[in-house]
């Protein structure tokens, strides 16, 4: 499993990221060909990752949640929603968007958009996705 999360100034959008984290996640259970398949992530992947509850991200989560200005973006909310909860992470819900609902509403708008997933809209809007500018 992996996380990745970045913080964005809402009153300086356009400055971009303020800092980008990803990480990898040794999952409580094993991983299946098809969720390797979705994700492209195999066991080697993994060695040397920690547990959520040792990782780096609760930690971060933690303070975002205390901190009543960060508002949660992510893509398919309820199954984040659920995954972070099996770690006793609960996402405030007033402050949780899903961005997964916003692109479908685009896509019925769209005849030429073909799916809703994040990697097919980096492809479709032609983001670039160089992380050297993250860090």
């Amino acid at each position: 499993m992996q996380i990745v999360y970045s913080v964005v100034s809402l009153k300086d959008l356009l400055n971009g990221v303020l800092f980008y984290k990803e990480e990898y996640i040794k999952p409580p259970v094993d991983i299946s060909p098809s969720s390797a398949a979705t994700h492209g992530i195999w066991y080697q992947d993994i060695d040397d990752a920690k547990e959520f509850k040792n990782s780096n991200a609760i930690t971060d989560f933690e303070k975002f949640i205390e901190d009543e200005s960060v508002y949660f973006v992510a893509h398919n909310e309820i199954f984040d929603r659920n995954m972070l909860a099996k770690e006793d992470i609960f996402l405030p819900r007033k402050r949780t968007l899903d961005s997964l609902r916003l692109l479908k509403l685009f896509a019925d708008e769209h005849s030429d958009c073909e799916k809703t997933s994040l990697q097919y809209f980096r492809y479709y809007f032609d983001f670039h996705s160089d992380k050297k500018r993250f860090l």
